[in-house]
């Protein structure tokens, strides 16, 4: 099968033909037809991720496929069931899922967005509930807000009942996707402007619920936004990890400092893992979220899609189609 492989951290993918593997216990092997680009896969190439796979690998985290073959004590009612999985290595015609880590692709929805949904779905659902507990009512500021899961983060939001959804955004074009996914506000400026301009559309309360992915400077401006009993959750580090925040600036006021990976969510709790993902999927089908499709690759471009998504300057998800066999 041809596949992805990462041989050497740093260094661009190469596409392979690899063996087909076998599913083992409680695992189906999945056909895939396509997969999505994370900002974890980039970091994962660079070298740069918080659980690094031993090399060579595949990488990719989410698919969209066909279950065609089931190993022991997995369901055989699966095979031939479309699903969106969590695989580990999706850049593949093949790829092995742990059945507690997939659900059934509902009917009628796009192959586009249950391509783009998995990771970016599961990971905003679990922001807003399980890391951010979001009440109705809250005010929340979505950092990356244009981007794969800052983008369901927007909509989800509303969903939940949130009462004002401020979005940030590092490039103003990118202002325009944000408000048309529902946002009450989006911040376009740099990090020192960022307090004054949520008290302004917060009348000076400040937002309950800031959920980053960016790190870096944006750690103490986000600690300037924040209401009394505010909760700030850190989910990634795509600004880096040279920012700081001490306690000194949250305990007075009752605010709180909360880590999330859903990657870590997926290895040590896979149980919660399809109960979240047909949360997210019954929205998708229902109509009540979407995927916005930033950009889309053949499976022998992975390196160009993980090169648009390290810009900065991709919206939404970008997509990975793969081959359906070995002529194509």
């Amino acid at each position: 099968m041809k596949a992805v492989l990462i041989e050497r951290e740093g260094t661009p993918p190469v596409v392979r033909e690899i063996p087909k593997p076998e599913p083992g216990p409680g695992q189906v092997r999945v056909r895939i037809a396509g997969a999505s680009v994370n900002f974890a896969d980039v970091m994962m190439v660079r070298g740069g991720y918080h659980s690094p796979r031993p090399l060579p690998f595949v990488p990719g985290m989410d698919a969209y496929g066909v279950v065609d073959a089931a190993g022991e004590a997995a369901p055989g009612s699966l095979l031939g069931v479309p699903v969106v999985a969590f695989p580990s290595g999706s850049y593949a015609q093949y790829a092995l899922v742990d059945v507690r880590l997939l659900s059934p692709a509902p009917q009628g929805v796009s192959p586009d967005a249950l391509q783009g949904i998995g990771l970016v779905g599961c990971t905003a659902y679990e922001l807003l509930t399980r890391a951010g507990g979001l009440r109705p009512g809250d005010r929340v500021l979505v950092h990356a807000a244009a981007g794969g899961v800052g983008s369901l983060l927007i909509q989800m939001a509303h969903l939940l009942g949130a009462g004002t959804v401020i979005g940030q955004v590092g490039h103003p074009e990118k202002a325009d996707l944000v408000y048309e996914l529902g946002a009450d506000a989006v911040l376009t400026g740099p990090p020192s402007s960022w307090a004054g301009a949520i008290r302004e559309q917060t009348a000076g309360r400040g937002v309950d619920l800031v959920l980053n992915a960016l790190q870096g400077e944006s750690l103490a401006a986000d600690a300037a936004c924040l209401a009394d009993f505010g909760r700030l959750v850190v989910y990634g580090q795509a600004a880096g990890t040279d920012g700081h925040l001490s306690g000194g600036a949250l305990y007075p006021k009752n605010q709180r400092l909360i880590g999330y990976s859903f990657g870590h969510i997926r290895r040590t709790r896979p149980e919660f893992v399809a109960p979240t993902l047909g949360q997210v999927l019954e929205w998708l089908a229902a109509g009540r979220i979407r995927v916005p499709i930033g950009g889309r690759f053949p499976l022998a471009e992975a390196s160009a899609a993980l090169n648009l998504v390290a810009s900065g300057r991709s919206t939404g998800k970008v997509l990975v189609d793969v081959p359906a066999n070995n002529r194509d």
